[in-house]
């Protein structure tokens, strides 16, 4: 009797516990396994539209490589941001107290216009100063240093350095000065910005500005008059 009384109390033990686990499967069922399928459902039924408001992270740009136009990022070399374009400003060269516009001809007819005559290793050349120009960076970013050369003809007459910030010229007044020698007649004048192409600019083709003086007064030195010796 006490075996079958142990016997029945298991029965109804088991039931039990197979009531209360039959309880909590359903309400598994219904919390959580319906309401996520009715969010699957949900999230498909929206399709791209919805998926692409989810988006991953972009991935972390790799140290020295620039990613684009406009970006920039900590440990890149240099951002991709434009390029410098160098210039001289149209309005020309400043000259024997005018300026004068890139490709015109300039005539000067008055020797006081020269600072210094009798130049050069054949004494033929006048100084004219100063003589100015004003380069101009109308670049997205600083051109960094480049070179500058102003020849006379084939002959180098003056060169110099030059470092502009973007969308800038020279500070001050931006007029780069500089002397000038050129003798009687005509003179082809020739200014030259980044000549070796160091900078890669936005515009190669606008690095040349030239004009043509004529002198047309004598640059050699005045000779002197050798009175004749005066009679005993």
């Amino acid at each position: 009797m006490l075996h079958a009384a142990k016997h029945a109390e298991k029965a109804s033990y088991d039931a039990s516990n197979d009531g209360a686990l039959a309880a909590r499967k359903a309400g598994w069922r219904r919390h959580v396994i319906l309401p996520a399928a009715a969010l699957l459902a949900t999230v498909l039924s929206a399709g791209p539209c919805f998926a692409n408001t989810f988006k991953p992270a972009p991935s972390a740009p790799t140290p020295g490589k620039a990613t684009g136009p406009g970006t920039t990022y900590a440990g890149s070399v240099k951002a991709v941001l434009g390029k410098p374009d160098l210039m001289a400003t149209p309005l020309g060269m400043s000259l024997a107290g005018g300026v004068h516009a890139w490709g015109s001809t300039v005539v000067l007819t008055n020797p006081n216009s020269a600072s210094a005559k009798g130049l050069g290793p054949h004494g033929n050349l006048c100084r004219f100063s100063p003589v100015a120009f004003r380069p101009f960076n109308k670049g997205t970013v600083a051109s960094g240093p480049f070179l500058a050369r102003v020849y006379r003809g084939n002959a180098l007459i003056h060169a110099t350095l030059f470092n502009l910030p973007a969308k800038s010229g020279l500070p001050g007044n931006g007029w780069h000065t500089f002397n000038l020698t050129m003798a009687k007649g005509m003179n082809k004048i020739k200014v030259v910005l980044d000549p070796n192409k160091v900078i890669a600019e936005s515009n190669e083709g606008n690095n040349v500005y030239s004009l043509r003086v004529r002198v047309k007064f004598p640059c050699g030195k005045a000779s002197k008059k050798i009175l004749p010796a005066r009679k005993r």
